[in-house]
């Protein structure tokens, strides 16, 4: 751990936290991170407050940027550590993040795995995420309680594609059937930009009768 490892021999400010604060070098920092040296570059700053970080997941952050070492990143801290690499600017620290995610990768944790991808701007991650939810679609709209979670728009994006893997069209209609079932008086108004998804044409004829009188 950085806390305990490299000591605290000259260093010159500290990062307060919100169980505490660390004390650190500041042209190393500044060295590593974009984040860092504009914060240190305002005038004679001497701490930088990050209180919605704890002490614990800073030291290992600052482990990384003493070290340079990306083995301490594993599937237990790797959902706190992508947000502050991208945070922070630190891409080779947020590429490893992907590529931890990336072996991890799930029918029961895609979904959200997809939006961490998203929100961070992973392009890579989000590609390989795409990929995994198109191939094994039926089973995640069946299994997976993250497709609760998902927004409209998203969840849209990714029953549009013509990759698809769907053997029955009812399977994506009941998975829109699915997410709006979770909210109905929040999500009923999306049924009409969602079932276009739904390639009624290849619907089986019961299946679109019953559809039509619902």
């Amino acid at each position: 751990m950085f806390s305990l490892g490299q000591g605290f021999t000259l260093c010159d400010a500290d990062i307060v936290l919100g169980d505490g604060r660390l004390p650190v070098h500041r042209v190393l920092l500044a060295a590593r991170s974009p984040f860092f040296k504009r914060e240190f570059q305002e005038g004679n700053v001497s701490e930088i407050v990050v209180s919605d970080v704890s002490v614990a997941i800073m030291d290992i952050l600052l482990d990384y940027i003493y070290t340079l070492q990306l083995d301490l990143i594993h599937h237990r801290n790797v959902g706190v550590l992508l947000p502050l690499a991208h945070r922070f600017i630190l891409p080779d620290l947020l590429h490893e993040c992907c590529k931890c995610l990336s072996r991890i990768l799930s029918i029961r944790n895609c979904l959200g795995i997809y939006l961490t991808a998203y929100e961070y701007s992973c392009n890579d991650l989000i590609a390989e995420v795409t990929r995994f939810v198109q191939k094994h679609f039926k089973e995640i709209a069946t299994q997976s309680n993250e497709l609760f979670n998902m927004n409209p728009f998203v969840l849209k994006s990714l029953m549009s594609s013509d990759h698809l893997n769907v053997a029955d069209e009812s399977i994506v209609f009941d998975a829109i059937c699915r997410w709006i079932s979770h909210a109905p008086e929040l999500r009923s108004e999306h049924m009409v930009d969602l079932l276009p998804c739904v390639r009624l044409s290849l619907l089986k004829p019961e299946t679109l009768w019953s559809i039509i009188k619902n």
